[in-house]
């Protein structure tokens, strides 16, 4: 695991390079698809100490980390891996996204958007038209934690109430921002009581 978590962000460097931008969304470049290309493509997996019996479940792992969704017909450890990775990076997220970028709620949500959160859906970075949607966008990573123990980590560590503090939210929005805030801290509640 702990190549995996060293690894799943190199598509990064590129990402970078190519736009100064680590943004997803308006990079239009896939950093998972990336990093699995460099490794793997272009070989440079080899560089690493890394024994080739886990080559597949590290290309699955990283391939997988940052998609809307999983790919199908995974062995059972390739999945947990996969799973492992998403959970791992989502609770980073929060805390990392909270330190470096400006989030807010200042203008309306997408109304695909909206529903897809309210739903309980990861939503397509395609569907991004605001800033309000890139925040909720980030927010329904945590509808998207696949073990019990990620969830409990993610309240332990703060970094969900970190991220949700510093979003900036016009006056006009407040209510709205607190159903949005009720909502998480109730799903997460929820998951860590099953």
């Amino acid at each position: 695991m702990k190549t995996i978590g060293l690894l799943h962000d190199i598509g990064r460097f590129v990402q970078y390079e190519k736009t100064k931008s680590y943004n997803d969304a308006t990079t239009k470049i896939d950093h998972g698809k990336v990093a699995t290309d460099y490794l793997f493509k272009e070989e440079h997996i080899q560089d690493f100490a890394i024994p080739e019996k886990y080559y597949s479940i590290v290309e699955t792992a990283i391939y997988n980390h940052n998609k809307l969704e999983i790919e199908e017909d995974l062995t059972e450890e390739e999945l947990f891996y996969v799973h492992l990775t998403r959970d791992v990076d989502k609770i980073d997220i929060f805390r990392q996204e909270a330190t470096i970028e400006n989030k807010s709620l200042i203008e309306q949500i997408s109304p695909k958007v909206k529903e897809a959160f309210f739903e309980h859906h990861l939503i397509n970075i395609k569907e991004i038209k605001t800033k309000s949607d890139e925040t909720l966008v980030e927010l329904a990573y945590v509808f998207d934690i696949h073990f019990q123990e990620s969830y409990t980590l993610l309240k332990d560590t703060d970094n969900l109430e970190l991220y949700l503090s510093v979003v900036e939210v016009d006056k006009g929005l407040e209510d709205e921002f607190e159903s949005i805030k009720k909502e998480v801290r109730t799903y997460l509640e929820e998951r860590i009581e099953e």
